[in-house]
């Protein structure tokens, strides 16, 4: 009975929508997909490789040793819990923003060349809630790098540095 109601009320709409001459604009708001790891993909980067912008990538507790390039704007990466949750960077960059608006939460992002490698002319970026530990350089940008929020992270036990950002402007 709701069904035939719903349909019953969208034939009004139509027919009243051509009687007046307007057309019929019905827009429909994407939500974001919610892609888990290791459930829905093995890997972090098969996850990023299988997103749309806008979504999210939940990593669940472990492991992970792997280079994530983050290749897409705007993508949100959640890990389970920092204490547990690892990327381990194996001698690489970590994990490499190579878009804009990417955020990145809840990690252990660690044994990385750097933990966090933003790539020039990358913006609006935010790295929050994580522990950044055993790499040359913790989080690194160089060149046009802006609108970057760094907040709430156990930066420590770095190498080189913690944090450095070199020839921005803003």
């Amino acid at each position: 009975m709701k069904k035939q109601i719903a349909l019953l009320a969208m034939a009004l709409v139509l027919l009243l929508s051509i009687a007046l001459g307007k057309p019929l604009d019905i827009s429909v708001l994407a939500s974001p997909s919610i892609i888990r790891v290791p459930q829905d993909c093995p890997t972090i980067q098969d996850a990023i490789n299988a997103a749309d912008s806008g979504d999210i990538i939940y990593v669940w507790n472990g492991t992970y040793p792997e280079r994530v390039i983050v290749d897409k704007s705007n993508l949100t990466l959640v890990g389970e819990d920092r204490n547990i949750t690892v990327i381990n960077g194996s001698g690489g960059d970590a994990v490499s923003l190579k878009a804009n608006n990417i955020k990145i939460k809840g990690f252990t992002i660690q044994e990385g060349h750097s933990g966090v490698q933003i790539s020039p002319w990358a913006h609006s970026h935010e790295i929050s809630d994580n522990i950044i530990t055993n790499n040359d350089f913790g989080i690194r940008g160089h060149y046009d790098v802006h609108h970057i929020m760094i907040s709430n992270n156990i930066i420590a036990s770095n190498n080189i540095v913690g944090i450095e950002m070199a020839f921005y402007n803003s």
